[in-house]
């Protein structure tokens, strides 16, 4: 199923780089996955495309996903499928507030999400578990549409930058930094990087840098490392000792701008926000501003001649102020929902139907 348009441009931020002290000598550039698409981009896209696909054939009607309660990937969820013709259920989990978690759930109420609040991550499970025995076929969506299915997705994505190196749009990047949540992006990534002969080539190595932004042990090397596998096997990928090794080297996890855990802003986060915008870039306090943050740390530290790449899964702000223009109003949502995202009690039975 065909959401996005592609290649998505590479850009230079050399406005971002002299804001956060870079030297001039070293290249830092963006992937900009927030134009995946003009109707709502963001990394969630080229995920979906795989996941909706096998939703139909599946036979499925509804789709149940899973995500806080400010979760881009509801919301894209939502927006998509619904366009799809299923019908779309999400299970809420918590999420420290702010102002950008409270557009998102008006955003997902605009495009239709049926939600289900929970009060804690450990009610996830039970919910979701009635979601997908309350009627008819449904197909689950894993948090961040982080499947083998979904993450094909970014290993087309490595295809294409490895096409734009090739045809000279950008420096083979030294490091591609990327948010690391639920890890498809990821791990979709690193096996498209390996495929197209990136991990193996090249003085230094190029190396993956995965910036945390959920607590481990969602969020880990081991995780995104498994998830690369199932998709090496899935793409019939000779899995040998040389395979696993490059994977393994090309592959850290930089813990260093979680902070106090998933949702909870960073001072390095709020930097990275002022000097992506100088480039003409936003970025959100959840993921992208940390994993910016991290960008900008490598190429501050990098050699001159180095070329940094960071890769941008927001969708961009015009498209969503537009779901935005046509939402409710937030005193009109659901009272669980509205208890959700002021970090309030959900009330009882509110979620678990």
């Amino acid at each position: 199923m065909r959401l996005g348009s592609y290649p998505t441009p590479v850009t230079p931020m050399p406005a971002a780089a002299r804001a956060a002290g870079v030297r001039p000598e070293v290249a830092l550039w963006c992937k900009r996955d927030d134009l995946t698409s003009a109707t709502y981009g963001g990394n969630k896209v080229r995920k979906l495309e795989h996941l909706l696909d096998e939703a139909a054939e599946s036979g499925a009607k509804r789709i149940v996903t899973i995500g806080a309660i400010g979760s881009h990937h509801m919301l894209a969820t939502a927006l998509y499928g619904g366009r799809a013709g299923f019908v779309v259920e999400g299970v809420l989990a918590p999420q420290p507030w702010s102002p950008h978690v409270e557009e998102v759930a008006r955003a997902q109420a605009a495009v239709g999400l049926v939600p289900f609040p929970v009060p804690s991550f450990g009610a996830v499970a039970i919910a979701v578990a009635r979601r997908l025995v309350a009627r008819g076929k449904t197909y689950l969506v894993p948090p961040g549409g982080s499947s083998i299915t979904g993450s094909l997705g970014y290993v087309e994505a490595a295809r294409e930058l490895a096409e734009q190196i090739a045809r000279g749009e950008l420096p083979r990047p030294r490091t591609i930094v990327v948010a690391l949540g639920s890890g498809g992006t990821a791990a979709g990534l690193l096996v498209g990087l390996a495929r197209a002969g990136l991990l193996g080539r090249g003085a230094p190595p190029l190396e993956l840098v995965a910036v945390q932004v959920v607590d481990p042990p969602l969020a880990s090397a081991t995780a995104t490392l498994a998830l690369s596998l199932g998709l090496a096997r899935r793409l019939s990928m000779t899995i040998d000792r040389q395979l696993l090794s490059a994977m393994n080297r090309a592959l850290r996890v930089e813990r260093a701008f979680l902070g106090e855990g998933y949702g909870h802003p960073i001072a390095a986060g709020g930097q990275a926000i002022a000097a992506a915008r100088a480039d003409g870039l936003e970025l959100d306090p959840t993921y992208t501003a940390k994993a910016f943050a991290g960008a900008l740390a490598l190429a501050r530290k990098a050699s001159p001649g180095e070329s940094v790449l960071y890769w941008h899964t927001l969708a961009a702000p015009g498209p969503f102020q537009a779901l935005l223009d046509g939402a409710p109003a937030f005193d009109a949502l659901p009272a669980g929902v509205q208890a959700l995202a002021l970090g309030k009690p959900v009330p009882r039975g509110a979620g678990v139907r």
